[in-house]
């Protein structure tokens, strides 16, 4: 994984979010996610560094003539509590260091209504938005084949255990936990409703957040 100073996140500035344009998408495909989500999904690849394919303007499917190619990794990124794939400048150059590494795909999520009122709030919906992904995952693998083994998620604050709750249901390769929420998440909390480390092959935590307040 690139390094990028998640600290930098309480200090990025906004930036105007992807402009949502028409897909062309597969008919058969219209009731592909379990129910209506507020969750954007956003698919980069080195032929579309900068202009996204809006997988969920398809229902949660590849749209038509995607660049999207399983035989490369997919690179999932689920950002955290109030701080949004479209509200932080962070997360696109996180995308961009991946492209730059390599040949990857690279789906930006944003949850930014999902996890937009109180903490505790947001906490309820981590379920059913491991199921939203999963299913989404479900739908690309049904489509193109795409390796279990290639896939590869990293999560941000609360987003870390809603990638360990995707990986719960779709199995990957690896999750990557970026300070990841301790607000009302113990040992004592299910593991079915955090992360662990049974979610992946492999999972790793990396601990940025030395200021002060809430550790979101």
């Amino acid at each position: 994984m690139c390094c990028i100073l998640w600290g930098e996140l309480a200090k990025s500035q906004f930036f105007k979010c992807y402009p949502e344009k028409k897909q062309k998408c597969d008919v058969e495909s219209t009731d592909s996610l379990p129910w209506d989500t507020t969750i954007r999904f956003f698919l980069f690849t080195r032929k579309n560094p900068e202009e996204p394919e809006h997988l969920h303007m398809c229902n949660g499917t590849l749209p038509k003539d995607s660049n999207f190619n399983p035989k490369n990794k997919l690179y999932v990124f689920i950002p955290g509590y109030r701080y949004g794939t479209c509200e932080l400048d962070a997360v696109p150059r996180v995308k961009d260091a991946w492209l730059e590494k390599g040949d990857y795909n690279v789906l930006l999520l944003d949850c930014t209504q999902e996890y937009g009122s109180d903490f505790v709030q947001s906490m309820k919906r981590v379920k059913k938005s491991s199921i939203v992904i999963a299913q989404v995952l479900k739908n690309i693998q049904a489509k193109t084949g795409l390796k279990n083994e290639n896939v590869y998620l990293v999560g941000h604050s609360l987003g870390t255990h809603v990638a360990g709750m995707v990986g719960q249901k779709f199995k990957v390769h690896r999750i990557t936990a970026l300070d990841p929420a301790g607000v009302m998440y113990t040992k004592k909390t299910p593991i079915d409703e955090r992360l662990d480390k049974s979610d992946a092959d492999v999972v790793d935590a990396i601990h940025t957040n030395g200021g002060t307040g809430l550790p979101y």
